[in-house]
């Protein structure tokens, strides 16, 4: 099994290399600071990103993940004939 840090250390460089890339474009520039506007109020700065990225924690990934992923949260749909719901409803604990 790989090393948790190792992991993130290659998804942070990843994310930080596209953002970087993509960003030499101006159209993807102009992209980039709309969105900021419309979703922000701000334009956001690509180093300031970058840093907060760089922040985050194999820690911090588990909590958000067993917060977005607990059993009360979850739903499910079914396409298709369903003949036993209370097997559907165990599905989700």
């Amino acid at each position: 099994m790989s090393d948790p840090r190792m992991e993130l250390k290659k998804a942070q460089d990843y994310t930080v290399g596209q953002t970087t890339m993509g960003l030499e474009s101006t159209t993807t520039q102009m992209m980039w600071m709309g969105e900021g506007l419309i979703g922000y109020r701000k334009i956001l700065d690509p180093d300031d990103i970058e840093r907060s990225l760089l922040t985050v924690t194999p820690e911090d990934i588990q909590r958000c993940a067993c917060h977005c992923l607990h059993h009360s949260r979850l739903g499910v749909a079914v396409v298709g004939p369903v003949h036993d719901t209370d097997e559907v409803r165990g599905w989700l604990g």
